[in-house]
C-alpha cells in the first residue's frame, strides 16, 4: 500500500491531445528541476510517451504515460471502457510533478480519468506548479482530485 494516484486511459490517445499533453509535461518538468528544485529521473518524454522518476530515495515508482496502450493482464477495462493506470509516489518530492502532469493529462486528453488517495489539499502545490509551468489554470470540474468537494473533513 501507499499513496497512489489512478489515471484510467483509453488504449489509444489522440496524437493532437498527447502532443499537448507533452509538450505541458516538457513545462512542467523543467519549472519543477529549475524553478521549484525537485530533482527527476527523465526517461522519455515524447510525443508517444512520457516517463519520469524521483532520484535516489526520493524515487518511488516511474510515472509511465504512454500515447498507445499494450494492456498488462491486470489492466482491466472500466465501464467506461477505460484502462487503469496509476502511479505510487508514497508523497516523495517528484509527485509535485506527477500531480502537475496529471492536471495536464486531464486538460489535454479527452479520454481519461482522475483518481487519488489524496485529498484536495495535497493537490495545491501541483495545481501551482501547472499553472507557474504553462499559464494555465487547473480545470474546475467537481470531480478531480483537486476539487474543493475533496478536502478533508
Amino acid at each position: 500500500m501507499g499513496y497512489t494516484h489512478y489515471f484510467p486511459m483509453a488504449k489509444e490517445i489522440p496524437q493532437d491531445q498527447f502532443s499537448a499533453f507533452a509538450e505541458d509535461c516538457r513545462k512542467i518538468i523543467k519549472h519543477a528541476q529549475d524553478v521549484a528544485g525537485i530533482e527527476l529521473d527523465i526517461r522519455k518524454v515524447n510525443d508517444q510517451e512520457v516517463w519520469f522518476n524521483g532520484v535516489g530515495d526520493d524515487a518511488h515508482e516511474t510515472f509511465v504515460v504512454e500515447r498507445r496502450i499494450v494492456p498488462e493482464s491486470w489492466q482491466e477495462r472500466d465501464e467506461g471502457g477505460l484502462y487503469l493506470n496509476f502511479c505510487k509516489t508514497n508523497k516523495k518530492p517528484y509527485d509535485v510533478a506527477v500531480t502537475a502532469c496529471l492536471i495536464a493529462l486531464d486538460a489535454n486528453v479527452e479520454a481519461c480519468g482522475l483518481g487519488s488517495d489524496g485529498w484536495a489539499s495535497e493537490w495545491e502545490a501541483g495545481k501551482a506548479l501547472f499553472a507557474h509551468a504553462t499559464g494555465k489554470e487547473p480545470s474546475d470540474k467537481d470531480n478531480v482530485p483537486w476539487h474543493e468537494s475533496n478536502m478533508r473533513g
